[in-house]
Parts: structure tokens; C-alpha cells; sequence
């Protein structure tokens, strides 16, 4: 092999390699986890607050709830909101002279990802004359990209509501020790039917199963949250 047969032959060898690290990087640069304009994080909700005040010599109305940059959420919440004031004006009957009655709503935004944003709404009515209010509970689970709420079926599979149970009925006895006449309220209650986990709003790392006063335990000790980490769940998570 003459010189410039070596010549050639070494010439084309570098081109050769020179332009495979060049397509590997135009791999790598076009590559989603290398270019961060390719790379694009959806981003969670933006949430304000609005408030309603209202009050007459027979009505009270004090609510507090979230406002979104999402349209079709917003709806969903202005729904929820209006259905439980209009409930409540349409149940005012006979009030007592100079006692008002009133509806007070208040909320906490469980989780707010990309994906799922879950609200807990507390709405505590106080019907005029009454010797302390009724307090109950709204839960908004919706999915963003399917743009509609989650029916808790969506949530699970299997036998959930038993293993719902189990863990919740162990949780209250612990949390609130009970007395055997109250024991049997947390049987009962926390029981696997789908009425005592109508209640259910999802967080970062699991749920929160949240039980209506009297369901559970004395008016006095109010409302029960048991909140239950996802791997612990994981068998009836959908």
C-alpha cells in the first residue's frame, strides 16, 4: 500500500468518526430528558380564595372557597357551593325572632397536582334557635385531564371498603378510646358499607377518609380524619 492510499484510507477513518459524534449529538440534544424546551412539566392549579358574606335580620351566610385559573373546575365549585346555600335557604323554615340562622363554609385543598386537585369543604349550618350547629362534608375529587370528577369507584378495586374498614376501625379505638357504649358507634360507622365512605379526598401520599360527627364518636368530639398512606392501600388502589 502506497503512501497516499494510507493517507486516504486514515482521512476517511477520522471522517467516519468525526460524524457518528456528531449524530450522537444531535441525538442526545434532541433527546426529551436533554433539552429543556422539549421537556415540559404540567403545572398545578393557581388557587385564590373568594369569599360571600351575607346577612339579614333571619340569615347568615359566611363562605369561603377556592378560585382556580381552570374554568371547567371553577364551575364544578360554584356548582357545589350555590347547591349547598340554596339547600340551606330552602330548609329555613319558622325562625325565631331577632336569631338568625346561618350557613358557614370553609375548605382545605388536600391536593393540588398536575393531574388531581381534591378539596375538603366544611359546611357548618346553624338553624336558628338551635342549640349548636350541624356540621357535614362536601369532597371534591376531580381529574384534570379528563375533566371531570372522581366517583370513589374510579379510586378503588376489590374488597376496599373491608380494608378500609379494618384500618380505620383500629385508628379510631386508638385515637379516641372509647367506652363500650361508644365502641359500638365506631362498629357501626366505620363499618364496610359504601354510606359510612362516602367521604374519602386524596393527598400526596395516600387518602384521607373523613367520618361525620355522631357517625363515629360523641357530638362533643366532633368530626374524625383518618388519614391512610397509599402503601398501605396498595392491593385496592386502582
Amino acid at each position: 500500500m502506497n503512501k497516499s492510499l494510507i493517507i486516504i484510507v486514515a482521512v476517511l477513518i477520522a471522517l467516519a468518526l468525526l460524524g457518528g459524534v456528531f449524530l450522537a449529538y444531535l441525538f442526545f440534544q434532541d433527546s426529551p430528558e436533554n433539552n429543556k424546551e422539549t421537556k415540559k412539566t404540567k403545572a398545578s392549579l393557581e388557587i385564590s380564595e373568594e369569599k360571600i358574606e351575607e346577612e339579614t335580620d333571619d340569615l347568615i351566610v359566611s363562605v369561603r372557597y377556592p378560585k382556580t385559573n381552570n374554568k371547567k373546575v371553577n364551575q364544578e365549585i360554584d356548582n357545589l357551593i350555590e347547591s349547598e346555600i340554596d339547600n340551606f335557604k330552602e330548609s329555613i323554615m319558622n325562625p325565631i325572632e331577632e336569631l338568625a340562622s346561618g350557613i358557614y363554609i370553609s375548605y382545605i385543598v388536600s391536593l393540588n397536582s398536575p393531574t388531581i386537585l381534591s378539596i375538603i369543604f366544611d359546611i357548618s349550618i346553624y338553624p336558628s334557635g338551635a342549640a349548636h350547629p350541624v356540621s357535614n362534608t362536601n369532597i371534591l375529587n376531580y381529574d384534570l385531564d379528563k375533566e371531570r370528577r372522581i366517583d370513589n369507584k374510579e379510586i378503588f378495586t376489590g374488597n376496599y371498603l373491608d380494608v378500609l374498614s379494618e384500618i380505620c376501625t383500629e385508628r379510631l379505638i386508638e385515637k379516641i378510646e372509647p367506652d363500650e357504649f361508644m365502641i359500638n358507634s365506631i362498629y357501626s360507622g366505620a363499618g364496610p358499607t359504601e354510606e359510612n365512605y362516602e367521604h374519602i379526598a386524596l393527598t400526596e401520599n395516600g387518602i384521607i377518609v373523613i367520618f361525620e360527627q355522631y357517625q363515629v364518636a360523641a357530638y362533643a368530639l366532633g368530626k374524625q380524619s383518618i388519614e391512610i398512606l397509599a402503601s398501605e392501600i396498595s392491593d385496592v388502589l386502582k
